[in-house]
């Protein structure tokens, strides 16, 4: 009768272990599952999308918490001739981070990247992983809008 019972326990505890592990994983992949998959990424960004710009800087600003580095790449796209233009979209962009946000100037680099097909992109990196794309509309940047457009 004992070696029974001795028996049936173990049973018991291999079946509350098995259920116990399944629920663990089943959480964990959830938790995972809830997680954005990839960057954010914004069609046809000019002047007129500044607030939703500014929530997505902010995102990143906050994700880079105390210690990681801000990467923000500009390309030019095509049709786009003015090396002005991604100067100021990497100004712009910047300038946001570090005066806004509080983001110490040491942990944001800026950089020109190679011109792509298309529309022209800002990249930002937060601790080396892509967090946002901006696909700006041709010839635009992120500044206030003149007046009419």
């Amino acid at each position: 009768m004992k070696g029974i019972m001795l028996l049936f326990l173990k049973r018991k505890i291999a079946f509350v272990t098995f259920i116990t592990c399944g629920l663990m994983l089943s959480s964990y992949a959830y938790a995972q599952s809830n997680q954005p998959s990839g960057p954010y990424v914004v069609e046809g960004v000019d002047c007129n999308d500044e607030e939703h710009v500014k929530a997505l800087l902010d995102d990143a600003a906050i994700t880079a918490g105390q210690d990681k580095t801000i990467i923000i790449i500009a390309r030019l796209g095509t049709r786009e001739p003015s090396r002005k233009l991604i100067q100021a979209r990497l100004l712009i962009v910047s300038n946001y981070l570090i005066e806004t946000r509080g983001v110490p100037k040491n942990r944001i680099i800026s950089a020109e990247g190679e011109r792509v097909r298309g529309l022209g992109d800002v990249e930002i990196y937060v601790g080396g992983r892509l967090h946002v794309l901006f696909r700006m509309k041709r010839n635009k940047g992120f500044g206030g809008c003149p007046a009419g457009e």
